[in-house]
């Protein structure tokens, strides 16, 4: 293939130096030099399409979207209920310098990853790991690189509408959960059993298990100017991501076991009727909640990054 002056910069490395490749004049080298150069090309081109911390990069697997400047960013994680957000704070706040969270700040962190680490005197209850936010709000926001906050979407508008934001670049973390699946666990969280919620219409059944809803609204989008779209079970790529933007700790620290808040699902407890069959649920849940909508965005892709003009949703 052949590309256009101006062009190269929007093909991919590989591509360009698999064509130079095969430009090479083969016939005037010797058989074993041919050899050779064939095999150490095949390392050098193996090495950056399968090492992680190269190939997520090159690849892209936000691919179809934006690319985000490495510089001048400001991550916020909207920590949407039940979809691994006391997780992956925990697992931030652990990696990273700067994270600011209600599950852990990166400052705070102790050198065992031990949990439950409750010790504030002020706030009994709370500690390292579970922060109060009138301790958030004693140490300020202004240090961090990356906040994640379990408050509703008006409360965190407050927060990034401060004058020292004015000159950052606000990317939004948007964890994404097939609403389904979102809505039996939100069932689970609050003890209450799917299958007699399920015996009732399903606009009842999806009042009845809601789960802080408050945290995204038409407003939540417009404060950023990026948002990065994820499957929520892929906490690993997104953390590859951040690795490329974010200061990684001098000294790794272990993450620790999974930061759960839900008891064990049970089957039996989650059987659909006929008045609410699932694909009633899926429905009437997308139409009830711009979030599950929102992430429609996503797609198939396990990620993707878009700048706020590119989105189809609608912002006004």
């Amino acid at each position: 293939m052949f590309w256009k002056s101006g062009e190269t910069d929007k093909v991919p490395w590989t591509s360009r130096y698999l064509h130079l490749l095969t430009k090479v004049r083969f016939r005037k080298l010797p058989s074993n030099k041919v050899f050779l150069f064939t095999c150490l090309s095949c390392v050098i081109i193996a090495f950056f399409y399968f090492t992680p911390e190269y190939a997520f990069y090159s690849r892209s697997t936000v691919r179809g979207g934006d690319d985000l400047p490495r510089t001048n960013n400001l991550f916020v994680h909207i920590h949407i209920a039940k979809t691994a957000g006391s997780t992956a704070n925990r697992l931030w706040a652990r990696r990273y310098h700067g994270v600011c969270g209600h599950k852990g700040f990166s400052f705070t962190q102790p050198l065992t990853s031990g949990r439950d680490n409750r010790t504030d005197p002020r706030f009994p209850g709370f500690g390292r790991d579970k922060v109060h936010p009138a301790r958030m709000v004693d140490w300020g926001f202004h240090n961090c690189a990356l906040i994640s906050h379990e408050i509703n979407s008006d409360a965190l508008s407050r927060i990034l509408n401060a004058k020292h934001f004015s000159f950052v670049r606000k990317v939004g973390i948007l964890p994404c959960r097939e609403p389904v699946d979102h809505f039996l666990s939100q069932c689970n969280y609050l003890r209450l059993n799917a299958s007699s919620v399920l015996q009732k219409t399903c606009d009842q059944a999806a009042s009845e298990c809601r789960v802080f809803w408050s945290r995204f609204n038409v407003n939540t989008l417009k404060m950023f100017d990026y948002v990065l779209f994820y499957k929520y079970s892929e906490l690993e790529l997104v953390t590859l991501f951040l690795d490329k933007y974010l200061p990684l700790r001098a000294i790794e620290l272990d993450p620790g076991e999974k930061y759960a808040t839900n008891r064990e699902r049970e089957s039996q407890n989650e059987h659909f009727s006929d008045i609410c069959t699932q694909d009633k649920l899926r429905s009437t849940l997308t139409s009830a909640w711009l979030y599950y909508s929102t992430c429609e965005e996503l797609g198939v892709a396990p990620m993707k990054i878009l700048r706020r003009d590119n989105m189809k949703i609608p912002l006004q």
